[in-house]
């Protein structure tokens, strides 16, 4: 339990020779605001959240969401998502706005009902870009339908844009 610690600290050693340099400092033991801070574009790469689909409530987001898009994207087929985190194919997400989107955007729900289900509870969050989904969602702000179907809106509008390259 760190918060009964009234100290953090730290020490460095530059060879097994050298005297050990410590640098400790007293802290607050009042507990500090948790953040949830949520990303945007370009933190991203293939199989990113692959190895969260081990675990079930994890994977049951993604599943969900997987169900929604089915439902209400024509265009969407079963696994989409799952896949999207799985490929190791980097045109999934460098030349697709709607995978891309998709992807990082569920990654981040999936990472928001796994912190709830463990009881990690956020004071604040903030999200830059496709991050504001997400912590609208982890504010309760929108529910888990719209903020799959805000992701791929959002991919989408950009996929059809003729917007300059670059």
């Amino acid at each position: 339990d760190t918060l009964s610690h009234g100290f953090r600290g730290f020490a460095i050693q530059t060879n097994c020779n050298s005297q050990i340099e410590v640098n400790a400092k007293k802290v607050s033991l009042k507990p500090k605001a948790t953040w949830w801070i949520f990303t945007g574009m370009g933190a991203h790469w293939s199989r990113m959240g692959a190895s969260l689909l081990i675990h079930s409530g994890f994977l049951r987001t993604i599943k969900k969401c997987e169900n929604i898009l089915v439902k209400e994207v024509s265009s969407m087929k079963q696994d989409c998502l799952t896949d999207i985190l799985r490929t190791s194919d980097l045109r999934v997400y460098q030349q697709n706005m709607v995978s891309a989107t998709l992807g990082l955007v569920a990654i981040q729900l999936g990472l928001v009902e796994l912190l709830r289900n463990a009881e990690v509870n956020m004071d604040f969050c903030v999200g830059h870009s496709v991050g504001e989904i997400a912590a609208a969602f982890a504010s309760n702000a929108i529910d888990l339908r719209q903020a799959i179907l805000v992701a791929y809106h959002r991919g989408k509008s950009f996929l059809d844009s003729e917007m300059p390259k670059g």
